[in-house]
Parts: C-alpha cells; structure tokens; sequence
C-alpha cells in the first residue's frame, strides 16, 4: 500500500509554460503536505428533447488544483511566489524576489513507490503556477508556507524520481520579528501574510489543455495579532488620528517580517518588506481572566522580499 512516507515531490522552473522543466532538483520544504489534489473535466451534460435520461458528456477544460503546505527551509520557492529574481555576491548571496506581472510556470515531479505493492509511479505536473501563498509565523509554531497551485497537465507512468536531501534548518517564531517601520512590534502572537495572484490558466481552440497562464489584480493582505500594550501601533493607524477617527482615513505605514536563523544554523536570513501598509479592520474581545488581544488586517501596496544565504544556488 503506497503511504505519505513512500511519496517524494521536487519542482523545477520551466522555460515554455507546459512544457517539462529540465532541471528538476528543488524541494519545498520539510514537514511537506499535500492536500485538495484535485482534477476537474470540467464536464457539462448534453440533454435535449425525445427523454428525460441524459444522452451524452462534453468535456470541458482540463483543471488540476494542489495545496501544499512546508516549511520555509530556503528562499528558492519564493520565485514561485513573487516572480521576479535577482542576485549579488558570490560566497554569500543577497537574493531580491521583487514582484513580475509575469509569474514562472514549473514542473512538479511525484514519485510514489510500490503502489499498492506494484510499480513505483512518476506522475509529472505540468504547468504549474502559484494562485496565492501564505507564509505564516505563529506563536510556538515552525514559519510556513502554503501554496494554492493551479497546474495545466499530468504526464504519468512507471518510474523513479530521487528525492532531494533538504539540509537547511527551518525558522521557528523565536526567530521571527514583525516590525512597523524599523522597530519591532512586542508581544505579537502571530502574522499571517495572503500573497494573492488571482492566476487563471487559460485554453484556446484546439485543445482543451491549458497553453498559458493570466494573472489578475495582485494583493497583500497581512493579518495579526498582539497583546494590547499601546494605541500608537495599530488603533491611531486605523483612526488616522489620535483619539479617534479622522476624516482624512487610516495612516499608511511600512511593515516587514524579518527571519534571522540562530548561529550555526543553515539557511537565509529573510525581510519582507511591505510599503504602504493600512489598518484595515481591528477587533479587541475582553474576557475575564484573559489578556486583551487584537486582532488587525492590514492591506498593502507592494511587497519586495529579500534573502541573504551562503547557500549554493541550484541550476534552475
């Protein structure tokens, strides 16, 4: 019986969209889970006059949809997220993932072994893109990121695939500092960061497989929650002013989510840095016996992501 623990997955970039990436050689991340793996024929039925029973299925587009969920254990998958990718330095390497309209398709490729006591299995998705990610730091919890995945193709048959040896360390919240302008926000529980591409993957005439990808509107949204210590952080944000709500709306301010791992640890350093960033929404419950927590959502304009990292570059 094939179990998680006889399954493997690695990705690689492609250089036409559906078309099998050549250099397949990137995990994701430790703690890997897959979820709502999902295909769709996007079928419709075919009735008509003459019965009330159907008479035929047309098919549609083909869709495939994946969420997975690891451990952010090094910054090669946050050019999935942002797109755009530059680099300086050669023993250490200061990576910029800035943003692209544009984001790059990948392969993925799933070994299962002994399926069902039979054949290992290759299965290959093709043409892969992010729909929106999420990097979570939380409170007594490992930092991670879920992506949504929007593939166009499956290729599948018997066969292996290595799986890649992951040897960097993964962030845990001790190592994570949320930050309004250059100072730390104290006593924050937990920062959620929804990075939305609204991807769709489009089909032409002449085939009901998916040839490109379209991006919509792109958007940031950041929710969080603290212990109450002040009204300067988020609430005179929210107001626009001191004391209460100002006809001019929210204050706009610049936040970033800075990763710094322990000494001897193996990994990157990383910043995300948000310009722009409103109070949005902000809720306060009191409960007796409880510290008071707020919980904010913050929208933002923009968002660069930095890494610094001895790590070795893998061929894309």
């Amino acid at each position: 019986m094939a179990t998680g623990a006889k399954t493997n997955q690695k990705w690689g970039l492609e250089t036409s969209f559906g078309v099998e990436a050549t250099n397949v050689n990137k995990a994701f991340g430790t703690n890997l889970e897959v979820s709502g793996l999902d295909m769709d024929n996007s079928m419709t039925p075919r009735r008509g006059i003459g019965g009330r029973n159907l008479k035929k299925m047309s098919s549609g587009v083909f869709r495939g949809s994946m969420s997975l969920k690891f451990d952010l254990c090094d910054p090669w998958v946050l050019r999935l997220i942002c797109g755009g990718y530059a680099k300086t330095g050669t023993e250490t390497l200061t990576l910029t993932f800035a943003e692209a309209d544009t984001l790059p398709s990948f392969t993925i490729h799933e070994h299962v072994s002994g399926v069902n006591g039979g054949s290992d299995r290759l299965i290959k998705y093709l043409g892969c893109v992010v729909v929106d990610a999420t990097i979570d730091a939380v409170q007594n919890e490992v930092v991670s990121v879920t992506l949504n995945i929007a593939f166009a193709d499956v290729a599948e048959s018997a066969g292996t695939s290595t799986a890649i040896e992951i040897t960097t360390d993964p962030l845990t919240f001790a190592q994570a500092a949320w930050k309004k302008g250059m100072t730390a926000v104290t006593l924050t529980e937990a920062v959620h960061i929804s990075i939305m591409q609204n991807a769709e993957l489009k089909a032409y005439l002449g085939s009901r497989i998916p040839a490109a990808a379209s991006f919509g509107n792109r958007e940031y949204e950041v929710s969080t929650t603290r212990k109450v210590v002040d009204s300067t952080t988020y609430l005179q944000e929210l107001y626009g002013a001191a004391g209460g709500p100002s006809e001019a709306g929210p204050k706009v301010a610049d936040y970033s989510l800075v990763l710094t791992p322990e000494a001897g640890q193996t990994g990157a350093t990383y910043t995300f840095t948000f310009d722009d960033g409103y109070v949005t929404k902000r809720s306060e419950p009191k409960r007796e016996g409880e510290d008071i927590i707020e919980s904010v959502t913050l929208v933002m304009t923009s968002l660069t992501v930095s890494a610094v990292t001895s790590l070795t570059e893998p061929t894309w």
